[in-house]
């Protein structure tokens, strides 16, 4: 069987050889893929477009490291020609190109001896090396955390940030299909088909069930196939494994960890743009749930489990009866209940003022002179003339 760690550094590899050589072509190109490179303001008769000495290109390398493949070149000049930058002229670069126009009498060292110390030259960005739009890549958030050293709330924070300017989407964990793509054409593939009869059934099966496995990576099911080829899923598998060994298909096992999507190519951080209106919807959000949190740690009068289910889009849910609110709301029932009782008992000893009454009762005023006030409407006591309250008869 086949070792899952191999398997995974053979793959990073070949990603390091075929990123290695089309980055590569990205010089011959002028471009990177189909964005071509701004052209030079001036004609130069010394190479082509970033293609001078082939420095840069020759010194520009591909290596695994850990989960990926990471491009570096040992060139200082080769970030500011593929993300863009700025130099200041000094007088020491005056003097070099003065000493190269004096070797090889080629005009555009004159024209850039003659510059002012302290000009400011713009480099427009050539990219031929990087990530494009629509590329999609396994992202573990508690990897790259420990990795970077850095907190996850401040990167779940960044991300989010990300996402409403339309820079990258970020996927819930999911199971990712194992994907296929054919690398050798098809009359090569009969050839194989012929030469190895064992596997021209499993071709011919992958073939019958998927469209398009010669142009791109396609996704697969186990499953399928194994009912379709009559073996189980292990056998497909390593047949599939098999395959990818002898060169003849592009295989990427099935996976369970979320996505990052980068809806754009993947931009120099001088040149991120966080628009206005996203920090604006971040403050409005935030003032709206510390409002309601505020509104639900101060409110004596609607239940706790009813405010939360509003709070959530529910707003036909029953008070729950055992929270503080609804507890305390049963309480003064049972205290309203035993209130009128307490102001005839008290009456009935003699009559009394409003204010003598209250007093005697305890407890919150207003609760006692709303009783008063329903045991007068209810006709059970009544103020006399010279304002004292009384039972009557």
């Amino acid at each position: 069987m086949l070792d899952a760690n191999k398997l995974k550094a053979d793959i990073l590899d070949d990603m390091r050889v075929d990123l290695s050589e089309e980055f590569d072509r990205n010089f011959e190109r002028k471009g990177f893929f189909s964005d071509k490179w701004k052209p030079r303001a001036h004609d130069y008769s010394r190479g082509s477009l970033l293609m001078v000495s082939g420095d840069m290109r020759k010194a520009t390398q591909g290596e695994v490291s850990g989960n990926g493949v990471r491009f570096s070149s040992a060139m200082p000049y080769t970030n500011l020609h593929n993300e863009d930058g700025k130099i200041t002229v000094t007088a020491k670069m005056k003097r070099y190109f003065w000493a190269k126009f004096m070797q090889t009498k080629d005009e555009s060292w004159r024209r850039m001896a003659l510059m002012k110390v302290g000009k400011v030259i713009t480099m427009p960005e050539r990219r031929f090396i990087g990530d494009g739009p629509d590329t999609a890549s396994p992202f573990n958030i508690h990897d790259f955390c420990a990795r970077e050293r850095l907190y996850p709330g401040t990167v779940q924070s960044a991300l989010r940030l990300l996402q409403q300017n339309g820079y990258m989407t970020l996927t819930d964990e999911q199971e990712h299909p194992a994907r296929v793509m054919f690398c050798v054409s098809r009359d090569d593939l009969y050839k194989i088909r012929i030469q190895r009869d064992e596997l021209d059934h499993f071709i011919r099966t992958l073939l019958r069930l998927y469209n398009g496995v010669f142009s791109s990576f396609r996704p697969i099911d186990d499953n399928r196939i194994a009912a379709a080829a009559g073996c189980d899923v292990h056998c497909v598998r390593e047949t599939l494994k098999s395959l990818w060994r002898m060169h003849v298909i592009r295989y990427i096992p099935s996976s369970r960890s979320p996505m990052i999507l980068f809806d754009t190519e993947r931009l120099p951080t001088a040149d991120l743009y966080i628009a206005p209106q996203t920090y604006r919807r971040r403050y409005d959000m935030m003032h709206e749930r510390f409002s309601n949190m505020l509104r639900y740690a101060e409110s004596d009068e609607e239940c706790r489990s009813v405010a939360i289910s509003r709070y959530f889009g529910e707003h036909d849910a029953a008070p729950c009866g055992v929270c503080d609110v609804c507890l305390d709301r049963k309480h003064r029932g049972k205290r309203g209940g035993e209130l009128p009782e307490k102001i005839l008992s008290l009456l009935k000893i003699r009559p009394m003022s409003v204010r003598e009454l209250i007093d005697s009762v305890g407890g919150d005023a207003r609760r006692a002179a709303e009783a008063v006030d329903k045991l007068i409407s209810e006709g059970k006591i009544s103020l006399g003339a010279q304002g004292k309250l009384a039972i009557i008869e």
